[in-house]
């Protein structure tokens, strides 16, 4: 599993993976009420306000939605990176559909008119590996939570993606070197 999206006003669980499997599960009962398959890889899932539609995210860097009703559907293409995509969230208000991906940025889009961008995240130095939302501490709308390969967590506004925080998990300057005079020495037996 690579993606998961719960709704428990609607008692539905989305899933997706490498699998490429699409599954629309009961809750709390976890039985499949629909299932699907997406063209590529899945990275990301999320459900929109009501659990109406099921947005995915492949990994070849393309956003798709389905209706909840029918996973059968053909899938609505929404965005798409020059990237390989990561990861993916909707606003509770389903305004906003954040995209992450490889080359270091989160895309805040419009929803469900996706193909207008709102902000753009911008300052991890690697890829970015998650996006989630939170309510923001000033109690107005939600805040991104995104985390990076580069050892940070950032805080971001939503939408215009401004720069709020950044929590260094490895600072560079934390990290131990390898000592060169033990890099040819052997474990001792039996370790």
């Amino acid at each position: 599993v690579r993606g998961l999206a719960f709704d428990a006003t609607k008692g539905v669980v989305a899933t997706c993976g490498d699998d490429k499997k699409l599954i629309l599960w009961e809750y709390p009962a976890m039985k499949v009420k629909s299932q699907s398959t997406s063209d590529k890889k899945a990275v990301g899932i999320a459900l929109d306000a009501g659990a109406s539609n099921i947005l995915y995210a492949e990994k070849s860097g393309e956003v798709f939605l389905k209706p909840c009703s029918d996973l059968s559907e053909e899938g609505v293409h929404l965005l798409g990176h020059i990237s390989s995509l990561t990861d993916l969230a909707i606003t509770c208000d389903a305004k906003y559909v954040l995209s992450a991906d490889r080359d270091e940025k989160v895309r805040v889009s419009h929803y469900p008119h996706s193909f207008e961008m709102a902000g753009v995240c911008l300052g991890h130095t690697e890829m970015v590996t998650c996006v989630v939302l939170m309510p923001s501490p000033d109690g107005e709308g939600e805040v991104a939570v995104s985390g990076g390969a580069d050892g940070t967590v950032r805080l971001w506004q939503i939408p215009s993606g401004k720069a709020l925080g950044v929590l260094e998990l490895n600072p560079p300057s934390e990290i131990a070197e390898p000592d060169p005079s033990t890099a040819d020495a052997k474990a001792p037996e039996g370790e």
